[in-house]
């Protein structure tokens, strides 16, 4: 098994470089609202009850937009119908 997951790597190594590096960029930047939002909240003179909503503000619209990407294909035309759908 260790030999065709090391050959798959290898093979694919310019897909894994390029969307790899660039999705753990993309987590970096969605993680480090916990750490430079209380900080830069800071720096601007918030109290921490004041950092604490804008956290979890945030973290409400991140949440919203996972649990959006999540439903099935379909799922909306399927109760909606398509037609109402190719307006919109």
């Amino acid at each position: 098994m260790g030999g065709r997951l090391v050959a798959c790597i290898l093979e694919n190594r310019r897909v894994f470089l390029t969307a790899g590096l660039g999705m753990v960029g993309a987590h970096i930047l969605r993680q480090g609202r916990m750490v430079f939002l209380p900080l830069w909240g800071d720096q601007i003179g918030l109290d921490v009850a004041q950092i604490g909503l804008v956290i979890g503000i945030s973290s409400f619209i991140d949440a919203s937009d996972v649990l959006s990407h999540r439903l099935p294909h379909g799922s909306d035309r399927a109760q909606v119908g398509e037609r109402a759908l190719a307006c919109c």
